[in-house]
């Protein structure tokens, strides 16, 4: 019984990764996934709100996920003096 909830945690892992993967309004953030019976955790940091909201819906979408600890920052826009030189 432990091996195979072993094996579909590392299948709903493999799954909700190759969701954010595959979609391209994710491309070059950077996100960790981890999976605990169900549970999923997102870590990491995206540059918009709309891309942790995209983030968390996408996970919450595969089949099998029973909640999303979420754990994604979004990065502070630079807003400085750019030096003329």
């Amino acid at each position: 019984m432990m091996q195979m909830d072993a094996h579909r945690n590392r299948a709903l892992l493999e799954s909700v990764r190759q969701h954010l993967m595959e979609d391209q309004r994710l491309a070059g953030q950077s996100l960790t996934v981890t999976s605990s019976a169900g549970h999923i955790q997102i870590i990491g940091s995206v540059d918009t709100e709309e891309q942790k909201r995209l983030a968390i819906d996408l996970a919450r979408g595969v089949v099998g996920v029973r909640d999303v600890i979420d754990r994604i920052d979004v990065r502070e826009p630079y807003i400085g003096q750019v030096a003329e030189w």
